[in-house]
């Protein structure tokens, strides 16, 4: 039910966000995508675009690194 109602009134918090883009009168019907999208909206409404793309390669850098880290083997001691 929780989901339903997010789905119905996200895309209309989100269209002001989406309307500053250029993607005016345009709507995705998820609930991540309409949290995120609000997020990521008022966040760059805060910050200039070159700290939002700095903090979105650090944030990707991050997950290689944690990847590799997780997958990385630990030599056997035989």
């Amino acid at each position: 039910m929780v989901n339903g109602v997010l789905i119905s009134f996200l895309p209309a918090l989100l269209l002001p966000v989406l309307g500053d883009l250029g993607f005016q009168s345009t709507t995705f019907g998820d609930s991540d995508f309409g949290v995120i999208g609000i997020a990521l909206g008022l966040l760059s409404q805060q910050v200039t675009s070159t700290i939002l793309f700095a903090l979105a390669i650090l944030v990707v850098l991050a997950g290689f690194f944690f990847l590799g880290w997780k997958t990385r083997k630990e030599p056997s001691e035989s």
